[in-house]
């Protein structure tokens, strides 16, 4: 005998004995309305109603043989990366399936006081439902170990049926049992998405079919939730829980396997849409902007929305990173005005900054954010450690190109009454010091100098849209972009550009500067970066202050500038 809640294989054969026994069912009337944790059904009979003249009986080879196949799918259903309600509708599919209900509706209860109950229900056209209040229902599993219940609804349900739907609940309860213990091992503890690092594993499993023939296409969503952080000011950091936490049953509810939704990262949250073009990708996208829009959220029911970007391949990308970008890009554009959802195209052009200066620190994956704050924290102690403003700037510079993964990078300071960027120091990934007369680019540094924001070109001039931007061929910037690509972009062949300000409070500094020809070793000249970057400049920007103070205390008489 199987353990609780499994269909042992000699349970198996006694059920399927005692269906062949009883194969001239008898239709069962509705119960009446009961209210229960069951979902407002009634608990299914144990013996026979007499049968109603006129209905034809469903034959014993036919219930016999969807009862086993029934068994086989529900068993089948858990697996890894498949979410705890994509089994629990399943489930709900194969009792349609196997039974003449018109209707179906499983509810799984929460395994803890504080969690939610999940309901599934849909009739036979496929609308879905939250309640049967004329069905009747069996445990899903046994006594006290039931840990929910299926209710059915139909004019044409006998006894024989209703045997099979108490095998069908028994191993239901395995699948969902083990769904759930799956769940816990792959899910966001909080939003029970699943969790970054195997949302990549089934990203890139998408890519590889992709690279296959013939090509399998696959986009990507990006969302994030409009002006989160006001929400955790206002109303408290549970009323922000709560919001993301709803946000994961919109998702699940919005988007159907074989699409796979995830907690990128904060507020931040991704879609996978396997075999989805750009125009299917557009279609969810907005799908899933208008479900966050028409819902509310929490307590006092708050009203949240939702900026979503989108890219799809091989339209957008060839290859998971790219699409990735792409998307990130599109969703920054999206932020700019909000409840929007946004596609990439290269009207865009590949300076997408980011709005929310907080957001992609920490990002959700563990790895990335220990290599993050470990950098982070060796630059501090670096900076802070060097025995003079030169040293200081040498290792800041070798640090930036670092963390980058660019060939080369320098430190511009603003000099002069009128403020003019001046290479101060320039090195390459080796950490070899370049001159000072290395040929740069000239307006990048100068735009985020006077704009105060950071800028990340990505494959600037790949020609992927033949657009006519300053620059020349490839993607055309939007209008009034402070990352659109320069001549000098255009001259020196670079394909990836970041450029952050080095400011204090007071007053800017001036700008660290990387850049590649051929591309960064380490996938970190990407415009999700930007905020690490940012972060890292600051630090930089600090003990730059601080040692000028520092020479100023040192030589009385005269400050010190450099």
């Amino acid at each position: 005998m199987g353990q609780a809640g499994e269909v042992g294989l000699f349970e198996l054969i006694e059920a399927l004995d005692e269906i062949v026994r009883r194969a001239s069912p008898p239709p069962l009337a509705p119960g009446p309305t009961a209210a229960g944790p069951a979902g407002s059904a009634k608990a299914a009979p144990d013996s026979e109603a007499p049968p109603a003249p006129g209905e034809p009986a469903r034959g014993a080879g036919d219930l016999k043989g969807a009862l086993v196949q029934g068994l086989i799918d529900v068993a089948g259903l858990a697996a890894p990366l498949v979410a705890v309600e994509d089994v629990a509708r399943g489930i709900v599919d194969v009792v349609l399936r196997v039974s003449s209900a018109d209707r179906a509706l499983l509810v799984l209860r929460g395994e803890a006081a504080s969690e939610p109950e999940i309901r599934v229900g849909r009739d036979r056209r496929g609308a879905a439902l939250d309640d049967l209040p004329g069905g009747v229902s069996v445990p899903v599993g046994r006594g006290r170990d039931a840990i929910g219940s299926i209710a059915v609804e139909g004019t044409r349900l006998g006894a024989a049926e209703l045997d099979a739907l108490r095998a069908l609940a028994q191993q239901a309860a395995a699948s969902l049992r083990t769904a759930r213990e799956l769940a816990r091992a792959t899910a966001d503890p909080l939003t029970s998405l699943l969790a970054r690092p195997h949302f990549r594993r089934l990203l890139e499993d998408a890519a590889g079919r992709a690279r296959e023939g013939p090509r399998v296409p696959f986009a990507v969503l990006l969302l994030d939730v409009d002006d989160f952080k006001l929400v955790n000011e206002r109303h408290g950091h549970a009323a922000g829980d709560q919001v993301l936490r709803e946000m994961g049953a919109v998702l699940r509810s919005a988007v159907r396997p074989p699409s796979a939704c995830c907690r990128y990262g904060g507020e931040t949250f991704a879609v996978l849409l396997p075999g989805a073009g750009a125009a299917a990708a557009a279609e969810a996208a907005e799908k899933v902007r208008a479900a966050v829009v028409s819902r509310r959220f929490a307590e006092p029911r708050l009203r949240v929305t939702v900026s979503v970007g989108f890219a799809a391949a091989p339209e957008q990308g060839r290859d998971p990173d790219e699409v990735l970008r792409r998307a990130d890009q599109a969703l920054f554009r999206a932020k700019a005005t909000k409840d929007k959802a946004c596609g990439y195209t290269p009207e865009i052009g590949p300076a997408a900054e980011r709005r929310d200066r907080l957001a992609g620190v920490l990002t959700g994956d563990f790895a990335r954010d220990h290599d993050r704050v470990r950098t982070l924290l060796e630059t501090i102690a670096a900076v802070n450690a060097a025995r003079d403003l030169g040293e200081l700037l040498t290792v800041a510079v070798d640090r930036f190109v670092e963390a980058t993964g660019a060939e080369r990078g320098a430190l511009m300071l603003a000099e002069g009454p009128r403020r003019r960027l001046g290479t101060v120091v320039a090195r390459d990934r080796r950490g070899r010091a370049l001159s000072p007369a290395e040929r740069f680019s000239r307006t990048i540094p100068e735009r985020v100098l006077a704009a105060g924001r950071p800028v990340c070109l990505v494959d600037a001039f790949e020609g992927d849209g033949g657009g006519d931007g300053e620059g020349g061929g490839g993607a055309r910037p939007a209008a009034g972009d402070a990352g659109a690509p320069s001549h000098s972009v255009a001259e020196l062949n670079l394909r990836t550009v970041v450029c952050v300000p080095l400011a204090t409070k007071d007053r800017p500094l001036g700008v660290l500067y990387a850049d590649s020809r051929t591309g960064p070793r380490s996938g970190g000249l990407e415009a999700s970066n930007l905020p690490f970057f940012e972060g890292l400049a600051r630090q930089v920007a600090l003990a730059i202050e601080n040692a000028r103070l520092k020479a100023r205390l040192a030589y009385e008489g005269g400050a010190i500038e450099v």
